[in-house]
């Protein structure tokens, strides 16, 4: 609760002084010809706020500088941008970029100085994300997505892997933006226990991980190259699925989140092969099991 409060009370600072923090953006420019883009500071934000960023740069001939949070500095170095501008975690400075989402998506003017990603969803019920940062964001003609260029890793997290990965699931019942789906990735896991696969669950921290299951505790870049060669990741939505978004890993994705979310994060308006996505809170846990099921064996 104290955690929301101090959120609450930094993000009303920010409406009121966001001018200040606008033109302070404006004077990191330094170039005409150059476009700064705010990204707020989580995985999958930054992967959607980026996506079509190669497009744009095409179609403009636009210089791009992207203001970010520098704990996530070198994920935005995986992009083709031309220059980025760190700034200190801070509640204020996050919430600025978080406002900025909501204050500038709307622009009209065509020579835009501040693009802010992604934009706030509550405006955009009716579309997807992939739509909204293509039409309303970047207003790129041709629909070509930019990803995060992660190259293949060594893996050293799981012992005698290659041997081993074909018989491996890792699960990520953990997001930081929705509640947990600890609850059916543990029944999933409990079901598959005599079926002779290697179990693991990705955690960070003091994240528990579930009964019957091995600790995954790695980078984001080996956890890309596990997630490909793996039988299957099973993950609640969050922003890990989204690096996987030009890879054919075999993702089985729980929404516990509104429909509406559902709809416009779906991971299928992206990518369709090797995905299967549930709508499931937690009370019909033999409807996953039964389409859990059909995903695996195909």
């Amino acid at each position: 609760m104290l955690k929301e409060l101090k959120i609450a009370f930094y993000y009303v600072i920010a409406i009121f002084t966001y001018p200040f923090f606008k033109n302070k953006l404006k004077k990191l420019i330094k170039d005409e010809n150059e476009v700064i883009i705010t990204v707020t500071p989580h995985w999958g934000d930054i992967i959607h706020g980026l996506l079509y960023i190669d497009q744009f740069k095409k179609e403009t001939g636009k210089k791009v500088t992207v203001y970010v949070d520098e704990r996530f500095k070198e994920y935005v170095e995986l992009y083709n941008v031309d220059k980025i501008i760190t700034y200190k975690t801070s509640y204020l400075k996050n919430m600025y970029v978080f406002y900025a989402c909501v204050n500038e998506w709307y622009s009209k003017k065509g020579n835009r100085k501040i693009i802010a990603t992604p934009p706030a969803y509550a405006f955009f019920k009716g579309h997807s994300m992939k739509e909204v940062m293509r039409d309303f964001v970047y207003k790129v003609k041709h629909d070509v997505p930019s990803f995060p260029n992660f190259k293949e890793q060594q893996i050293t997290s799981i012992p005698d892997f290659e041997q081993n990965k074909d018989k491996i699931i890792v699960f990520n019942p953990y997001s930081n933006s929705t509640k947990s789906t600890f609850k059916i990735c543990q029944a999933i896991a409990d079901s598959l226990k005599d079926e002779g696969y290697i179990l693991y669950t990705n955690v960070i921290g003091k994240q528990k991980v579930l009964k019957g299951t091995l600790p995954l505790r790695c980078s984001m870049y080996e956890f890309n190259t596990i997630a490909q060669k793996i039988k299957m990741f099973v993950s609640v939505r969050s922003g890990i699925v989204d690096t996987l978004y030009n890879t054919n890993a075999k993702v089985f994705i729980i929404y516990n989140h509104y429909k509406w979310f559902r709809n416009f994060y779906s991971v299928k308006n992206i990518r369709t092969k090797n995905v299967q996505e549930i709508y499931e809170k937690g009370k019909n846990i033999n409807r996953v099991l039964n389409v859990f099921y059909d995903f695996l064996e195909n």
